[in-house]
């Protein structure tokens, strides 16, 4: 990539401080950036990092105007520092990327019956079975398999060994990373007679526009109707999402969460890493839980807690307070006892 400041200012709808001529062929972060490298500064109050900066240009916010910073160099003000390098980033993206070919790879095996769209890629040794439809400028990576009936919207990218079984709906611009399988049955046993039975799963998971998928996530499909994840939801690896569970739009589930049967995510809910959810439960619109939390019953809309069980931040914070002085109060406690006995 090579831009110009003044084609970069206008890429990002900034303002523009320093030599409009000025070529960057790279980005980097603030330690590591060149006199050729965009760099950015997402919160004035960590302007320390741009000491010794050698960037030749740093993204910075529309605040910082007003700010004595230690770096002297072209600078571009924008309202969101992180965002307009993302947009940098994406740029940089599209001319790095190797250009997949369109076309179906000899080894790939099609069903007669499935449909492919205008210019879609099918790698090598990727399944497509009976009546599957995949979308416009779609992206099936090798070894993916890809289910009877399972319908794929356009512009999705599934890296190599994605597994979507049988009658899943998948949106369009949806990505999921290597190793994830959309559609596995259900966990649902019955005991009869000293015996698990199995409960047989016939619904199907809906994944809705614009989500994403990382690597060796499970999505469990539902017993009778769907697992649904809903539009603009971003989902870390390795999460696994139990049967007839939904996800609301635009909610972020971060590493190792766990999502059992018939939990409710509202939108916008945030999960960090290693939540577990309980069955049944539902999480209202806003809602955060912190890493390693374990839910047991229903949130309201905005709350935020943390621990296992789950409480509200500023509940859970005093506690863990009182926690790390335990020691010290059971000393206390044994030499009071010594003192003046049992009190009976």
């Amino acid at each position: 990539m090579t831009i110009n400041l003044k084609e970069l200012a206008e890429l990002l709808g900034g303002e523009l401080l320093g030599d409009a001529m000025a070529s960057m062929t790279g980005a980097a972060g603030a330690e590591k950036a060149g006199p050729y490298d965009v760099t950015y500064l997402e919160d004035v109050s960590k302007k320390k990092i741009l000491d010794g900066c050698k960037a030749g240009c740093v993204i910075l916010p529309r605040a910082a105007k007003e700010t004595d910073l230690p770096y002297a160099g072209n600078r571009i003000y924008v309202d969101n520092p992180k965002w307009a390098f993302a947009v940098l980033l994406r740029r940089i993206q599209l001319e790095k990327r190797p250009k997949t070919p369109w076309g179906v790879h000899p080894t790939a095996v099609i069903h007669a019956t499935a449909k492919l769209g205008k210019y879609c890629h099918v790698g090598p040794h990727a399944v497509i079975e009976k009546d599957a439809v995949i979308g416009d400028f779609s992206i099936i990576a090798a070894h993916c398999y890809i289910g009877e009936h399972v319908q794929v919207g356009s512009n999705c990218h599934f890296y190599p060994r994605v597994t979507v079984r049988e009658e899943c709906v998948i949106g369009s611009r949806v990505m999921i990373h290597p190793g994830a399988v959309i559609g596995a049955d259900g966990f649902a046993y019955v005991f009869v007679n000293g015996r698990h039975e199995k409960i047989p799963q016939l619904g199907n998971v809906v994944i809705e526009d614009d989500v994403e998928i990382g690597a060796g996530t499970t999505i469990d499909r539902a017993m009778l109707d769907q697992t649904r994840i809903g539009a603009g939801t971003k989902i870390d690896n390795l999460v696994q999402i139990g049967h007839n569970v939904r996800v609301g739009r635009a909610c972020i589930i971060v590493a190792q969460a766990g999502l059992a049967g018939s939990s409710v995510l509202e939108d916008g809910v945030v999960l960090g890493g290693q939540v577990g959810l309980a069955d049944h439960v539902r999480l209202g619109k806003g809602s955060m839980v912190a890493a390693q939390s374990g839910i047991m019953s229903d949130l309201p809309p905005g709350q935020v807690v943390f621990g296992s069980p789950a409480k509200p931040r500023l509940e859970a914070m005093k506690i863990l307070a009182i926690m790390g002085k335990l020691p010290e109060m059971y000393a206390f406690f044994k030499k009071m006892k010594a003192k003046f006995g049992d009190g009976q």
